[in-house]
């Protein structure tokens, strides 16, 4: 499946930023990734790969807490590859929602 082949390449370039930082400079001291620079560089390698990440579905899920409640966001999305048209689902994990409190960065890309 090209889908596969191509998610597994775009994978191994996020894995060198997460080795290097996104700048690959080893000789950087922190030699960390932020998180800024995997999420810009999982969009490229995705893109390069000729793969799209398309929201499929999403609903909110209720727990009681103790004496409150959380609501959980569960989103599915499917990864295509655009050439083949080849796709495959992905569940993310459930994101735990606040109300009055602005869903954070990450969630948000």
């Amino acid at each position: 499946m090209k889908v596969v082949q191509a998610l597994a390449r775009a994978a191994k370039c996020v894995a060198e930023v997460t080795c290097l930082g996104r700048s690959g400079d080893p000789r950087d001291p922190y030699q960390y990734a932020r998180a800024d620079d995997l999420v810009a560089s999982a969009k490229d390698a995705l893109h390069s790969e000729g793969l799209l990440v398309l929201p499929a579905s999403s609903d909110e899920k209720p727990e009681a807490v103790g004496s409150g409640a959380v609501i959980w966001l569960r989103q599915t999305f499917n990864v295509v590859h655009v050439e083949s048209g080849e796709w495959l689902p992905f569940q993310a994990d459930p994101w735990p929602l606040q109300q009055n409190k602005p869903i954070d960065k990450a969630m948000a890309t």
